[in-house]
């Protein structure tokens, strides 16, 4: 099984370039002559209306880094026997990429918190290789959908069941 918010995160990246541009040619217009007068004549200023408009923008990229919303990407089927879990933010300037592969026959079990008041979920996996225990970094589901992180968790439990019968 395989679960990719590749699509959804080019959709929303495109949304947050589509709205920094408006943003941009909004405030800029707010500062030629014709809108400038109309502005300040009918409606509020110009300054105040531009800074309305940044302060629009900087709640929208806020909204992302509240949520914690990041890519995700999990497969046991790209490479047979391997469980793979890639994932990043989708917030400005964060170019960090996180990549987790580990055998199937080695994952011991995962934890799913809740944090910010259920506004963002998480998911923590473990590792046993051996004797020793290995815990990942936790990732943000926030950005899958209800069916498919019933599948993640799906997926998760057989193996947890599989690798671990007593528990």
């Amino acid at each position: 099984m395989t679960i990719d918010t590749g699509k959804r995160t080019i959709a929303l990246q495109v949304q947050k370039q589509f709205f920094a541009v408006l943003t941009g040619l909004l405030f800029a217009a707010a500062y030629f002559p014709a809108p400038r007068e109309f502005l300040d004549t009918y409606l509020y200023s110009h300054y105040l209306v531009s800074f309305a408009l940044l302060g629009l923008y900087i709640l929208y990229q806020f909204f992302f880094w509240f949520r914690d919303i990041m890519y995700v990407y999990v497969s046991d089927e790209s490479l047979m026997g391997m469980l793979r879990i890639r994932h990043f933010r989708i917030l400005p300037m964060s170019n960090a990429k996180h990549a987790i592969e580990m055998p199937i026959e080695e994952f011991l079990r995962y934890d799913v918190t809740r944090a910010w008041h259920g506004l963002r979920l998480y998911v923590q996996v473990w590792q046993q290789s051996g004797q020793e225990i290995y815990r990942y970094p936790r990732f943000s589901i926030t950005l899958l959908k209800k069916k498919e992180r019933e599948a993640l968790f799906n997926l998760l439990d057989h193996y947890c069941q599989r690798n671990n019968p007593q528990a």
